[in-house]
C-alpha cells in the first residue's frame, strides 16, 4: 500500500517512482532546513515547487469545510503522513491533513489547522519535524 501512494506522489510531482527512493528509505532526519519563499522546510517535510495534490485537495474539500471557496495551492508535503502544507490567496497558511477516503470530506474533514504567517507555518513544521504533532 505504500507502494501505491507513493507511486501517486511521485506522479503528482512529476517524478519517476521508480526512480525515486521511498519514504521508508529516506534519509535520516536533517537538521538542516530549506527555507523556501519565507516557509522553512525540515524533514519529513518537502516543499512541492510545481504543486500538486490540488485535485485531492478539490474532491475532499465540500461545502461548509473551512477551506470551501478558497483556492489554496499545494507548497509542502509530508513524507512521514498524508500532511500537505498549503498557501491561501489571502496571505494565510494551512496544514491540511488528507483522509484519502472513497467519499468526499465533511465540514470537518479534512482536518486543517490554520496559520497566518509563513513564519508560524515553519514553526509548525519544524516541532511537526521533531515529533510534536499535537502542537499544531
Amino acid at each position: 500500500m505504500l507502494k501505491r501512494l507513493f507511486s501517486r506522489f511521485a506522479r503528482a510531482v512529476g517524478g519517476d517512482a521508480p526512480a525515486r527512493r521511498s519514504a521508508m528509505e529516506a534519509s535520516p532526519p536533517s537538521r538542516e532546513a530549506l527555507a523556501v519563499g519565507g516557509v522553512e522546510y525540515v524533514y519529513p517535510w518537502r516543499r512541492l515547487p510545481q504543486g500538486g495534490f490540488e485535485d485531492r485537495l478539490e474532491f475532499e474539500i465540500t461545502e461548509g469545510h473551512p477551506l470551501w471557496g478558497e483556492t489554496p495551492q499545494v507548497i509542502g508535503h509530508s513524507e512521514a503522513s498524508d500532511d500537505v502544507a498549503v498557501a491561501l490567496a489571502d496571505g494565510r497558511y494551512a496544514i491540511v491533513h488528507l483522509t484519502w477516503g472513497a467519499e468526499p470530506g465533511d465540514d470537518r474533514f479534512p482536518l486543517t489547522t490554520f496559520y497566518a504567517t509563513a513564519a508560524d507555518l515553519s514553526q509548525a513544521l519544524c516541532s511537526w519535524s521533531e515529533g510534536d504533532e499535537a502542537s499544531q
